[in-house]
């Protein structure tokens, strides 16, 4: 007889095959390696993967965390969908300790402020968010799998902390010598929130070298939002802020 974790399973290939993409791009644009989500549904573990995953695995294509469950979809539910903050919104109902720390987590004034800004303005970036710059990055998903392209770094952000440079190129020579699951992660996040127009939270883990002998580990919290914002020539280009805190 199928268990619950063996019908999650069943629920989430056919998301897959409806939503058009492959295991390794759900898994990508879940914020995963391209053969995570492989690896899991052929997997005998009876573990499932965490709700920060699923959250994300949820939001890659393009339903709820209650429709992989298999549990009736409200209307309220289904305005996580549809809105652009649906899976963070998702994420601060789902009863997981260490999704509940991270949400604390981005609480801190600096997070909620530039949240705030976010909502008011509907992701456009403008005049009001002027006293916001050093708070968050702006982010773009690498082309062609190259590594993603930072085009501005706040003074005050965990990048400028972890890296102890406020350098723009110091940060960008950081993504561009990622690991390849690295990598693919965070083009993975990127992507989903330009293509979904919704948000993530994910905790990864990173190695940070300073020098030819110093490194550290950084665990953190990062949210990743869609946004919008004129260059130049006054063309409006979308773009992903990046706000991530110490986990």
């Amino acid at each position: 007889m199928p268990t619950e974790l063996d019908a999650l399973k069943m629920r989430v290939r056919a998301k897959v095959v409806q939503s058009g993409l492959s295991l390794a791009d759900a898994g990508i644009r879940a914020g995963k390696s391209k053969t995570w989500l492989s690896s899991w549904l052929r997997s005998s573990s009876t573990v499932e993967p965490g709700a920060v995953a699923l959250a994300n695995l949820a939001a890659a294509l393009n339903c709820g965390i209650a429709e992989l469950y298999g549990e009736p979809t409200s209307p309220t539910s289904t305005n996580y969908v549809s809105g652009p903050m649906q899976s963070v919104a998702r994420l601060m109902e789902i009863s997981n300790a260490q999704t509940r720390q991270a949400i604390q987590i981005l609480n801190r004034q600096s997070a909620s402020t530039v949240l705030d800004a976010w909502l008011s303005t509907n992701g456009q970036i403008d005049n009001r968010f002027d006293h916001l710059w050093d708070y968050f990055d702006i982010l773009e998903p690498g082309q062609d799998d190259g590594p993603p392209r930072v085009t501005h770094m706040g003074r005050s952000s965990l990048a400028a902390n972890a890296l102890e440079s406020t350098e723009i190129t110091k940060f960008q020579s950081f993504l561009n010598n990622l690991e390849k699951d690295d990598r693919d992660e965070v083009n993975g996040s990127l992507s989903t929130v330009l293509n979904g127009s919704r948000g993530t939270v994910t905790n990864p883990r990173r190695t940070v070298h300073l020098d030819g002998t110093t490194s550290k580990t950084v665990d953190f919290v990062r949210l990743h939002l869609p946004g919008t914002i004129r260059d130049g020539s006054s063309t409006e280009k979308r773009v992903v802020i990046n706000i991530a805190h110490y986990f």
